[in-house]
């Protein structure tokens, strides 16, 4: 593997904002391959989170041991892996407790340090368990679903403060049978808890029609965006936006050929989304970039795998962003085109680390595009002023933390401004100014001490 040095601890305090006409790309600086390992021959619905205190990197996945006798596909653990800030193995592992027997399908989230995980519990129910940062529980409860849902490749996010839910209600088929049928027209079941695992609301079935299986939610000016295929069959994958209630409001298209879109972000201006292309059995993870209308900016070929005869199919992205890098993870499996393909089980976990790379035909040195941010370090406050003039408009500041968490967020008026930080952890914080028509026209980081 790579070596990967991350400048976290001293930064400079002047930076060149970025205008709305920047291009977007990236440059893969590092990949991990998890499994197989000294543990495990599989790793299936890979995931990846940052512990800022710590400075560790943690890797979860549903495995199996060496020498296992098991039928293909059979997943006794769920694995837990630590690798330090250059992504090497620091041999510290273990299993999360709580699931003797064998394991499913399942996603995964991580807000502060603390873990949320969402599977099966054996009884056709969902089963959410919070866990601490040493992977040890802290509680657990059991959702119920309705006869009509299914229990795989489950919603989970924490979006507008909240943990949101989904499984896939298919009322022509109790429960929807995988693989999907081309007459399946089903809804998504919506569930909504905060973080001691209380529901906040009634379940709610949304409308229109879409597969809710391996899809993403998140919360942005006051709308909810469901990322989703509409069905299996046609592979388009869009954006459905809801009111606060989940009432339905609009859809915009976002690929003709995307799936299994577990993977979401905003970052201003911009959502990135990973997904999977080509069809369920081969194909490769993208990582798309659209503007604050959805409009596409972006696509990336994360995998890479080639489509021959006999191949590798890349499944389920997850990724979160620190600073201006993309961590992501998924599982590959191979495959054997018989056709049509067959997937061989074998999932294998894995990461890819991209450089975000905006490009911009604004100069360096231009005074009417540069920030200065004081004092270095941010002890009880910082300023944010612009070098030279002010701007006009209403505008945005927000402040996020490395793992793109939202911390602040207030106007910006005249030319300068200040943000009380004596409450922030220790770290390094990201900050983004939009106008009214919420696009981005500053940016940078600082160091609070």
């Amino acid at each position: 593997m790579k070596s990967l040095f991350r400048f976290l601890f001293f930064l400079p305090l002047v930076f060149v904002v970025i205008p709305a006409t920047a291009q977007v790309s990236f440059t893969e600086i590092d990949s991990l391959e998890v499994t197989p390992n000294g543990t495990d021959t599989i790793g299936a619905f890979a995931r990846i989170f940052y512990h800022q205190p710590r400075n560790k990197y943690y890797v979860v996945y549903a495995g199996r041991s060496f020498g296992s006798t098991d039928p293909d596909g059979m997943l006794r653990h769920f694995t837990w892996r630590e690798y330090d800030a250059a992504l090497s193995f620091t041999g510290s592992t273990g299993t999360l407790p709580g699931f003797p027997g064998t394991v499913g399908d399942y996603a995964m989230v991580m807000v502060d340090s603390t873990y949320y995980h969402l599977t099966l519990d054996g009884a056709g129910d969902y089963l959410l368990t919070k866990y601490d940062d040493d992977f040890l529980i802290v509680d657990t409860i059991h959702i119920p679903l309705h006869p009509c849902d299914s229990d795989i490749d489950q919603l989970l996010n924490y979006t507008n403060g909240r943990l949101v839910i989904g499984a896939m209600q298919e009322n022509t088929a109790c429960p929807p049978t995988n693989p999907p049928q081309t007459w399946f027209q089903p809804h998504s079941h919506v569930f909504q808890y905060d973080l001691n695992l209380n529901q906040l609301a009634s379940p709610v079935v949304l409308s229109p029609q879409n597969f809710c299986w391996g899809s993403s939610m998140i919360f942005n000016a006051g709308y909810y965006y469901q990322v989703t295929a509409d069905n299996l069959t046609n592979r388009d994958l869009y954006a459905y936006k809801f009111d606060i209630n989940f009432n339905y409001v609009s859809q915009t298209l976002l690929s003709n050929d995307g799936q299994w879109s577990q993977g979401i972000l905003w970052d201003a201006p911009y959502y990135y989304v990973a997904y999977h292309t080509l069809d369920h059995n081969r194909g490769n993870v993208m990582l798309g970039v659209y503007d604050a209308s959805w409009n596409l900016v972006h696509t990336h070929d994360v995998s890479h795998f080639p489509i021959t005869t006999n191949g590798w199919n890349a499944n389920r992205p997850v990724f979160f962003k620190q600073g201006n890098l993309i961590y992501l993870a998924f599982d590959a499996e191979t495959y054997i085109n018989a056709p049509p393909p067959i997937n061989q089980k074998d999932w294998q976990a894995r990461v890819k680390v991209l450089q975000v790379n905006i490009s911009t035909d604004v100069t360096a040195n231009d005074p009417e595009n540069t920030f200065v941010v004081f004092p270095s370090p941010a002890t009880d406050r910082i300023t944010f002023e612009q070098r030279n003039g002010s701007f006009s408009g209403t505008r945005e500041l927000v402040i996020t933390d490395v793992q793109g968490r939202e911390v602040r967020r207030m106007p910006f008026g005249g030319n300068k401004t200040q943000v009380l930080t004596g409450t922030m952890a220790a770290g390094t914080y990201f900050y983004s100014v939009t106008n009214a028509a919420n696009e981005l026209i500053g940016r940078g980081r600082f160091v609070k001490e």
